[in-house]
């Protein structure tokens, strides 16, 4: 409370008597946060798979850059203390279930290597959370595009893998 205090330009006192306790303040950040469902409606949408992949990479940068706070809260915070934290991490559930459904009825078609779908989704959403730790180290914009590029470069099969599959399938005929 005291870093935020001071961070903030109040006192401490001042933060006490206005959210009553640590928990009173994540509950108000929490309360005062967007909600996931812009990310994982860009998963939802109809087009090409990298540009599908490329809404959904923008939306999850702008929602991450917009309110930076979100990621340490999910990634440290005990959620069973605070309804609100739990709330919080439903709904970053649900829009990370939509990118595993997204890799489930996609990834044959679009030539995905035969990994489980939460690999493929760990894989991009960390490329996501490193290219805006970068920005903050180095001031560099990522590029969604450069971002699903490479994933997919890493994600995908080689064509040539692709058609000794086809070979090896022909001969099994």
């Amino acid at each position: 409370m005291d870093a935020v205090a001071e961070r903030a330009g109040f006192s401490t006192a001042t933060l006490y008597r206005c959210f009553g306790d640590r928990d009173g303040l994540v509950r108000e950040v929490v309360r005062g946060s967007p909600s996931a469902a812009p990310v994982q409606a860009a998963l939802l949408e109809d087009g090409p798979f990298a540009e599908v992949l490329v809404r959904f990479v923008e939306a999850m940068m702008a929602r991450l850059r917009d309110q930076p706070h979100l990621l340490r809260l999910l990634l440290f915070a005990d959620a069973e203390e605070i309804r609100e934290l739990r709330s919080l991490r439903r709904g970053e559930e649900r829009m990370s279930l939509a990118l595993l459904g997204l890799f489930e009825r996609r990834g044959e078609r679009e030539r995905l290597r035969p990994v489980k779908p939460e690999r493929l989704a760990a894989a991009l959403m960390g490329q996501v959370v490193g290219a805006l730790l970068f920005q903050r180290l180095h001031g560099e914009a990522p590029d969604a595009k450069a971002i699903v590029a490479l994933f997919l470069r890493g994600a995908q099969r080689p064509v040539r893998e692709e058609e000794e599959k086809g070979a090896s399938d022909e001969r099994q005929a």
